[in-house]
């Protein structure tokens, strides 16, 4: 029974994919991906990588994708062109969950006002042809999602108590893995 346990723990953690890692720069990837304010302040840097992000989600779907894929193929629609094994196997190899890298990237008490960042990066994404939405301006908060093809993510910044400065800034963007951006 113990061995049972210390195997499926194993498995758990192998399948659960990688934790966040810090990294100390940032990468070109990102910077092609979306503009930054000042990569000189940043604070930290988290990243996950997409392709072991949801690694347990895709195991688990594996199962009911090989026996649901028969059935699926035959109903839908397939080009003539392509076998039914060819077809099956395409299926079951599509991606079920979210394979883009995810970047976390922080900025932490800057002196510059709230507001005027706010105003930065909506003019910047903008101008880099992101549509902004859920754009939320509230005392002490401003918080727009952005996206661009297959880049997207939330921008938040945070005032400080005397609300002069700035305590947090964040943004979360999923970006293609190794892509290559035109900005």
């Amino acid at each position: 029974m113990v061995f049972f346990i210390a195997a499926f723990a194993i498995l758990l953690s192998i399948l659960s994919g990688p934790r966040e890692l810090e990294i100390h720069e940032l990468g070109a990837d990102i910077r092609d991906a979306i503009p930054i304010y000042d990569p000189e302040q940043v604070f930290s840097i988290s990243y996950r990588p997409g392709v072991a992000r949801n690694r347990a989600l895709e195991y688990a779907a594996y199962i009911p994708k090989t026996v649901l894929s028969p059935i699926l193929v035959v109903t839908g629609d397939q080009p003539p062109e392509t076998s039914f094994i060819r077809s099956v196997a395409d299926f079951v190899q599509k991606p079920v969950a979210d394979h883009r890298d995810m970047y976390a990237i922080e900025w932490r008490n800057l002196p510059t006002k709230p507001s005027f960042l706010y105003d930065f990066h909506t003019r910047e994404y903008e101008s880099h042809d992101f549509t902004l939405s859920r754009q939320i301006e509230e005392p002490g908060e401003y918080r727009f999602s952005f996206k661009k093809n297959d880049v997207e993510g939330v921008l938040v910044i945070t005032a400080d108590t005397s609300g002069i400065g700035t305590s947090l800034m964040t943004i979360d963007v999923f970006i293609p893995t190794h892509a290559s951006y035109g900005n």
